[in-house]
């Protein structure tokens, strides 16, 4: 578990002792849509539960690993090349996981074939802070030389910003969760996001995340060491099946037209906006995705037909069996997950007549281990009248299938009472038959 200290800056250090003790503990993070900065604040290997392998955590901006499908980290060595630059070795990492409330990463570095030994770790402090103070932070600016140093100070101190609705602008002000932050000035550019803000001890007292003109804003240390936990905590979602229905989705917000939006954001996402599920449809160039609380077949499980059967939608491989919405092909397998032209480059794959949009939602229920319910999201009253008009409509239709039920119970009691009526009087029909027949 990491840990926070308490109290003020202690054992003020020149710039440069700082640099010199702890750039082993920040990283450069490169990936195929930009990059940004990186650090650790923890020693400890820990066993990814994918792999079973050990890796160190690094932490950086969650907008610097947005949509990214391959992510690449500079260690740094404390030794320079002969042109005065810091040696380093580059590693392929693996985003473990996200925080999208408090723009937050974990970046998974793998020591099998890394050499996790020179990664350093900062130590952090409590943001114990006050205006004025001088801060310092290492960083990968394109103004500047790569992994250098940016001197500052902090302008404001705790206070809370929107920082959701920055990077999702369906997302309005009043909807977004605050993360409490820290204002500074100093010369933050591009590629500094991510970075460690550090006291004149080199204890990080926050992350580099938003910029606004000149002024700049960091996640403060207890944001990140809530981030953390809840991460680390955090369990893959749940596969749920297939569907082409989007009237499936009860409850649903509409999330657009995003490249590379990964099944790990979108269940950080749903999570942040307290949904029970979310559903996505993919191509290559763009992403539709839904965030949901309830299904439509759960509801009303006489609409069960929405849904293939789990077995059957093997969204892992890309593909299901399909008995219901689409004609099936030649051994019944159609893409799960798929959106349009993802669709219909599947040779196996026969579009439906007449659609526009063909889409075929892969839906996941979001997973924890145990964390608190409602840890992020505040409706605002928008969503609250929203909420309470899907609540309305479930109870309604409960009701409903509920009174249906109870009329088809009485109706076939009814019917079933009539054919007993008529076989007793066809029985008796029949005594009285017999009787005047042998009487006769």
């Amino acid at each position: 578990m990491v840990h926070l200290s308490h109290g003020n800056s202690q054992d003020l250090k020149h710039p440069s002792e700082v640099f010199d003790e702890y750039h082993t503990a920040v990283i450069t993070v490169i990936t195929d849509k930009g990059g940004g900065t990186g650090f650790s604040i923890d020693f400890r290997e820990y066993s990814v539960h994918a792999t079973g392998k050990m890796a160190r955590f690094v932490i950086t901006a969650f907008h610097v690993v947005q949509g990214a499908q391959r992510v690449d980290v500079y260690l740094y060595q404390n030794a320079k090349d002969s042109e005065g630059q810091w040696k380093y070795e580059i590693c392929k990492a693996q985003t473990y996981g996200f925080d999208v409330v408090r723009d937050v990463a974990l970046l998974a570095i793998p020591c099998h074939t890394c050499n996790c030994t020179r990664l350093g770790a900062l130590s952090s402090r409590r943001s114990t802070v006050s205006a004025g103070e001088s801060i310092l932070m290492i960083g990968d600016s394109a103004k500047r030389r790569r992994h250098s140093f940016i001197n500052g100070k902090l302008s404001d101190t705790n206070f809370t910003l929107p920082l959701m609705n920055i990077y999702y602008k369906h997302i309005t002000e009043d909807e977004a969760t605050k993360t409490w932050v820290h204002g500074l000035t100093g010369s933050v550019c591009c590629g500094d996001s991510g970075s460690a803000v550090m006291d004149r001890s080199g204890n990080v007292i926050g992350m580099i995340s938003a910029s606004y003109g000149d002024l700049h804003y960091c996640v403060t240390m207890e944001e990140i060491y809530k981030s953390w936990t809840e991460i680390i905590n955090m369990l893959s979602p749940r596969f749920v099946g297939c569907t082409a229905y989007e009237t499936a989705f009860l409850g649903k917000k509409f999330w657009g037209m995003n490249p590379g939006k990964s099944i790990k954001e979108m269940s950080a996402l749903a999570t942040a906006m307290d949904a029970r599920y979310f559903a996505v449809a993919h191509d290559v160039a763009k992403t539709f995705a839904f965030t949901f609380d309830a299904l439509w077949w759960e509801v009303l499980p006489g609409n069960d037909d929405m849904k293939e059967d789990v077995s059957q939608c093997l969204c892992e491989r890309n593909s299901f069996t399909d008995g219901h919405v689409l004609k099936p092909t030649n051994d019944g397998m159609v893409m799960c997950g798929c959106l349009d032209n993802s669709c219909w480059k599947n040779p196996k794959y026969e579009k439906r007549i007449d659609i526009h949009n063909d889409r075929r939602w892969a839906i996941y229920e979001t997973v924890n281990a145990g964390l608190e319910k409602n840890r992020y999201y505040v409706p605002s009253k928008k969503c609250q009248g929203s909420m309470k008009d899907i609540a309305g409509q479930i109870t309604y239709w409960k009701e409903k299938v509920l009174q249906e039920k109870l009329k088809k119970d009485v109706n076939s009691r009814s019917e079933h009472l009539s054919y007993m009526a008529v076989v007793i009087a066809v029985f008796l029909c029949l005594i009285v038959g017999i009787i005047f027949w042998t009487c006769k």
